[in-house]
């Protein structure tokens, strides 16, 4: 059995301090850490199944970073769908450029990260499966392929830790979550030899796009802090009581706290179990 995989991989940049205004300052970036447990599912069926691996992403410069990075782990091939300007572009416009190049590899299985890092949108891969026409499963944790290829039973993560079971036939599009799979580390020198693989490069302008987007991003804007809130001492105190405020932090010091060896604070529970009536 030989399957015909292709993965979606898209490139993030860290952003220190969670700040998206920061994203475009020196950024480092990386492959998108669902989009690497993605891979790693791939590389398991090239693995266990001799499945020929795609590597597909879309952008500019900063695509290159994640199809060396797949290219360094070991995939067969890699596509780059260069665009000009890939901040006007959202998940509508993304997954209807990935389909249309999807279309001509005819996959047998369609595999993407769940979300992005950056604008954390989980639409890519819905839409995606919709231009293709494909059966789709979100937040997957797991699959195995049965029925010589024509089968896939997954296993999806719920909401405060549940799994589920669900079962779709090939060709499918999965998404992964980023804890799928463990990561294998990808040396320096396997990455500067990625970098050196060949990869196709197909140039894509907004002639190109046939489906337009009635979604359009309107603005980004930093996280909003809220202001801590301070307790300070009323006016109406002295000043030995607004010291004592200040060491406490206004909690009042709690009863029955017994201090001193530990046989007189057993006796001194004892007697206070007595009063309360417990024995």
């Amino acid at each position: 059995m030989s399957l015909n995989v292709v993965v979606c991989v898209h490139t993030t940049n860290i952003c220190i301090g969670n700040d998206p205004i920061q994203m475009n300052t020196n950024p480092l970036w990386i492959i998108n850490p669902s989009d690497r447990s993605a891979l790693e599912a791939a590389m398991n069926l090239q693995a266990n199944y001799n499945a020929n691996i795609t590597a597909i992403s879309i952008g500019g410069k900063d695509a290159v970073v994640s199809l060396n990075y797949c290219l360094g782990r070991g995939v067969n091939n890699a596509m780059h769908l260069e665009y000009d300007d890939e901040v006007s572009l959202d998940a509508y416009r993304i997954a209807n450029i990935l389909a249309n190049a999807i279309n001509d590899l005819l996959p047998d299985l369609v595999l993407c990260g769940d979300h992005g890092n950056d604008w954390n949108s989980s639409s890519v891969g819905p839409f995606l499966a919709e231009f293709l026409d494909l059966p789709q499963i979100s937040h997957v944790t797991g699959f195995e392929i049965e029925n010589h290829g024509r089968f896939l039973q997954t296993e999806r993560r719920l909401e405060r830790g549940g799994r589920q079971k669900v079962a779709c036939n090939l060709p499918a599009v999965i998404c992964m979550t980023e804890v799928s799979y463990q990561n294998t580390y990808v040396s320096v020198y396997r990455l500067r030899e990625g970098s050196q693989r060949p990869r196709e490069i197909k140039l894509i302008s907004k002639q190109d796009e046939e489906e337009k987007s009635g979604v359009r991003l309107v603005e980004v804007s930093p996280i909003r802090t809220r202001p801590r809130r301070l307790s300070h001492p009323s006016t109406g105190l002295s000043a030995a009581q607004r010291m004592q405020f200040l060491m406490t932090g206004g909690f009042e010091k709690k009863q029955n706290v017994f201090e001193g060896p530990l046989e007189e604070g057993a006796n001194k529970v004892i007697s206070l179990l007595r009063e309360s009536g417990f024995f």
